[in-house]
């Protein structure tokens, strides 16, 4: 039997007991709470970092993007036109879809695994091409020119509706290139690409070339013998130059273009006078001798010269009493000399059109035809310049198309024929 005592201790004992419990469940409760908090925290605190990390700001990144992009193209010179090229969006598509985790190829890579891989690429490439000819056929062009260490050099490629494949180089040193030697050239070219699959030969006006042109006809009559037409229209500009009022201006103008464009002083002089530059005198080519007009009558040109050889410093330079400098400022102050430049420019505008139509890439013979009858009938309806020099540019004119039409319609009508035995067959 208990004590009353030891009931009221055997309580208290009880009570302190519950509340150690208690009081250890309030405990764990707390830190088990405490614990989840931080956890959430550092988990969104995580979270934040990486939404950070992952996203910036758009101007931000904006800026730093183009800073990468402008830094690239002007540090490493890379021709800004290279922007446009479908290969440069495609490589630009392929990172940014891969991520942070794409890796720049090494110089190694590309001088050797990448390179060999991108050579059986074009090797197929060019499979595709030379397939298309058994549908389409091909052109084979031939051209003349000579590299750097002065060898004569041929190129021959083979142009098609898909594209132009270059097949490949001769080296003329030590031969005559008489029609003959041409004619053997392009034969061994024929037969490896296939007698059937060549539609015609196209070449320059030269006297070798017409008669390799005509032996490859009698050799094969389906495939026909095409002049450059580009070449056609640069021996018009030749034949109108060689007209006498013609040639008298021209030499003017390279006489103006050669003394500022080789003395320093008079550049100079001339630059702070015009807001233009001169172009040099060129033999090249007979179509950049009227291109040279053009530029002589811009109007910043025009009158830079103008105000320049009646100026103070002019004046006073040395160099504007010799010869040369007296000859080429009568020729700037003379009122007829720019009125004969007006009409030239005039005259030759529509052949120049029809010029830079031919140098164009892509199917332009429907064009050209166009262009061609264009050009004729500005020539005749020209009613401001002098009768007896209009007349002597129009037989310049028919002179080098006449030739021209004779052999399009030579070419047409072979082609014709060449179709109907094909729908025969």
């Amino acid at each position: 039997m208990l004590h009353g005592n030891d009931h009221l201790n055997s309580d208290v004992q009880t009570d302190a007991n519950s509340n150690t419990i208690l009081n250890a469940n309030v405990d764990a409760s707390t830190d088990a709470s405490f614990s989840s908090s931080i956890s959430m925290n550092k988990m969104a605190t995580k979270k934040q970092k990486i939404e950070t990390s992952g996203s910036l700001p758009m101007s931000f990144e904006l800026a730093l993007r183009k800073q990468a992009e402008e830094r690239f193209f002007y540090a490493e010179d890379i021709a800004y036109r290279k922007v446009e090229s479908s290969f440069f969006h495609d490589m630009l598509m392929v990172v940014s879809k891969v991520g942070p985790s794409f890796k720049a190829p090494f110089a190694y890579q590309l001088r050797k695994k990448y390179l060999n891989g991108e050579v059986v690429n074009v090797e197929h490439d060019l499979i595709l091409l030379k397939e298309s000819w058994k549908t389409y056929g091909c052109t084979i062009v031939s051209d003349g020119w000579s590299d750097t260490r002065n060898r004569p050099i041929i190129n021959v490629l083979a142009s098609s509706l898909h594209g132009t494949m270059f097949l490949k180089s001769i080296d003329t040193s030590g031969h005559v290139k008489t029609g003959e030697y041409i004619f053997k050239i392009l034969k061994d070219v024929i037969l490896e690409v296939g007698p059937s699959n060549v539609v015609q030969v196209c070449m320059d006006n030269a006297a070798n070339c017409v008669v390799a042109g005509h032996m490859i006809e009698k050799e094969w009559p389906s495939i026909i013998y095409t002049r450059c037409t580009c070449h056609c229209v640069d021996l018009l500009l030749e034949d109108i130059a060689k007209c006498a009022w013609i040639d008298a201006i021209l030499r003017s103008a390279m006489k103006i273009s050669g003394f500022i464009t080789r003395k320093q002083y008079a550049l100079a002089m001339f630059r702070k006078f015009s807001g233009k530059d001169l172009l040099k005198p060129s033999t090249t080519r007979f179509s950049y001798s009227f291109i040279v007009l053009s530029n002589l009558l811009d109007y910043k040109v025009y009158g830079g010269l103008r105000r320049m050889v009646v100026s103070e410093q002019w004046c006073n330079w040395n160099g504007a009493k010799t010869k040369k400098a007296e000859e080429m400022v009568s020729i700037v102050l003379d009122a007829n000399f720019w009125t004969n430049i007006k009409m030239i420019v005039k005259v030759c505008k529509p052949i120049l059109n029809l010029l830079r139509l031919t140098d164009r890439e892509g199917a332009t013979m429907g064009l050209i035809y166009q262009f061609k009858q264009q050009m004729l009938m500005e020539i005749n309806n020209m009613t401001d310049i002098d009768p007896m020099r209009l007349d002597e540019i129009k037989e310049c004119c028919i002179h080098r198309l006449t030739m021209w039409n004779r052999h399009c319609i030579q070419r047409d009508m072979s082609c014709i024929h060449y179709g109907q035995q094909m729908v025969n067959k």
